[in-house]
């Protein structure tokens, strides 16, 4: 998938941003309202691989599920910060899912090990170009956070440095 391709995806849903803690001028998160028509989590299609379904993957724990391509820098400088997180989470039972858009399944899993070094990422998976379009997302990378109901509650879009103490509190409201 060229990068392209990935920005022409779909827009947006309109945002409610009241009560939200802010950076400057921007919320720091952002609720997620699904698009109109989206009644369940589409499946994480893996290139020539079998299908994910998100919501077993998460098997009833809180998760930070993350978008990100080989050829986005943020995403990259991002994903060893939630190595970190996967080691040491902010919260209970937390877990860090990445998805990559470009890559199938066995070779996104194999280039956050072996090419970024990053041993506490352990649930990665590839072909998420159509989840992440269904989802109504179009920036990468893309941050949601799904409640261990299922629910997801928010997300953010770009780079962030998720272990500063803004976010602690943010996972605990999120999660809680």
């Amino acid at each position: 998938m060229h990068r392209r391709q990935f920005l022409s995806g779909l827009a947006l849903s309109s945002m409610a941003l009241s009560a939200l803690p802010l950076v400057g001028a921007e919320p720091l998160w952002r609720p997620y309202n699904p698009p109109a028509g989206l009644k369940k989590y589409p499946t994480i299609l893996g290139v020539g691989e079998k299908p994910v379904n998100l919501l077993k993957s998460i098997k009833g724990k809180p998760a930070i599920v993350n978008f990100w391509a080989v050829w986005c820098q943020p995403c990259i400088r991002e994903l060893p910060i939630f190595d970190q997180l996967a080691q040491k989470p902010p919260i209970n039972n937390l877990q860090i899912l990445t998805i990559n858009i470009d890559l199938s399944q066995e070779k996104a899993d194999n280039y956050i090990k072996n090419n970024l070094n990053l041993p506490h990422l352990s649930h990665n998976y590839g072909g998420g170009q159509q989840f992440i379009n269904a989802m109504g997302f179009n920036a990468l990378p893309s941050t949601f956070f799904v409640h261990k109901n299922g629910q997801i509650k928010g997300y953010v879009l770009g780079f962030r440095e998720w272990h500063s103490p803004q976010w602690q509190e943010v996972f605990s409201k999120i999660f809680a």
